[in-house]
């Protein structure tokens, strides 16, 4: 884990899309009319993002858009031991925004089509699954082509050397220039959450979502907050493996090796459950280069298994879900500076709190407040912290 020093805090910064209804087409009959198409099909969104002051640079590693007439959401968190995170994020961003400026600007065919589709746009769910399955993919190789290529990465790499050892970084040393190289092509990714608002033939509303990492989509249906999404971390591994509790989250404990292997060729897990615990064991080796009996879960916490980049010979694996949406859902996207500090019943207890008061953009800025203010007074545990929010009304 590098070592980072406290810089001067940037002042919230946040993007705020205005409400668009949206008519649903009523079919001309004479036959009663259906209840449900006179309805306005009606997105409120809104976005905040802060910066860490526990960052070397002042730069936000991660990134928020949102659109209300496509239905689109999007939130991005650039991996902090990469060389550049927030060009990895926004990256990200500017492949999403150049799919609505194709459609917006007729600057040639949108190459995803589906996804810049209106509101007013009947879909099927395949399509919307694919195109975002498809994009993401996309956007995987972008962000590895940008680590190999963009000069802008190189020179933060550089920077981010020399202010981590404190010592000029050395081209003549191959010491030097292989970790460099290691950086860049091993860390330079992002995770991210991608939602699609969509509606079919018959006006029933959906959401499409893809993710990747541990930045999470929530849902708030009638006072019930829902995760959408599963991290993908070593943490949710153990949770699932059920050598840990959700209680026991705030202060992680040491786990037995052997316990561990014993547990990774249980045939009732999952393989990618088993795969990674086989990985924690063969891992865990002493100063010595010896297997150690125990060791600290914490040492994994913020390790991140699948994210957009990444190493060598992986490639990104969106889980790509569609969920219906009913009129007075809320949903939320969180970068991971959000659930390091707040727990889901204290989510959970905000959106009692303010949910019917406040719209979209406010309930974004006001969590992001919260967060930070938690996050003050755990300086250990701040990082840069996202939101993103859409109101169905």
């Amino acid at each position: 884990m590098s070592t980072e020093r406290p810089s001067q805090t940037p002042r919230p910064s946040s993007e705020r899309h205005s409400s668009i209804p949206i008519p649903l087409t009523r079919r001309k009959t004479e036959e009663k009319t259906d209840p449900r198409r006179e309805r306005l099909f009606l997105v409120d969104v809104g976005s905040a993002s802060i910066g860490s002051s526990n960052h070397i640079t002042v730069k936000n590693e991660d990134y928020a858009y949102c659109n209300a007439g496509y239905g689109l959401m999007l939130t991005a968190d650039g991996m902090g031991s990469g060389p550049a995170p927030h060009l990895a994020s926004r990256m990200l961003a500017d492949i999403v925004q150049d799919i609505i400026k194709r459609t917006d600007g007729h600057e040639g065919l949108s190459l995803f089509p589906i996804l810049s589709a209106p509101l007013t746009t009947s879909l099927e769910q395949g399509e919307v699954e694919t195109a975002l399955t498809e994009m993401m993919l996309d956007a995987d190789a972008a962000i590895r082509y940008q680590a190999e290529n963009d000069p802008a990465v190189a020179i933060s790499a550089v920077k981010k050397f020399e202010d981590v050892h404190g010592v000029p970084y050395d081209p003549q040393k191959q010491a030097d220039v292989r970790e460099l190289q290691y950086m860049m092509q091993h860390a330079h990714g992002t995770t991210q959450i991608m939602a699609k608002f969509w509606q079919d033939e018959a006006r029933q509303r959906f959401v499409t979502v893809a993710a990747v990492g541990d930045s999470r989509l929530y849902r708030v249906r009638k006072e019930q907050l829902d995760q959408l999404t599963k991290d993908d971390s070593l943490i949710q591994v153990c949770l699932d493996a059920g050598l840990i509790t959700t209680g026991e989250l705030d202060r992680l404990p040491r786990l037995v090796t052997a316990h561990v292997e014993r547990l990774s060729h249980d045939p009732y897990l999952d393989a990618e459950t088993r795969t990674w615990l086989h990985f924690l064991v063969k891992n865990n080796t002493d100063k010595d280069g010896k297997q150690s009996k125990t060791f600290p879960l914490s040492k994994y916490a913020s390790m991140v298994l699948n994210a957009l980049g990444g190493g060598p010979g992986t490639v990104a694996t969106p889980r790509v879900e569609t969920h219906s949406v009913e009129a007075g859902d809320i949903y939320l996207g969180v970068s991971d500076g959000v659930t390091k500090v707040m727990t889901d019943a204290q989510i959970q207890h905000f959106f009692e709190l303010y949910r019917s008061l406040l719209n979209a953009h406010e309930l974004a800025e006001q969590l992001l407040t919260v967060a930070r203010e938690l996050a003050d007074a755990q300086p250990e545990l701040m990082d840069d912290i996202t939101v993103t929010c859409v109101k169905c009304p």
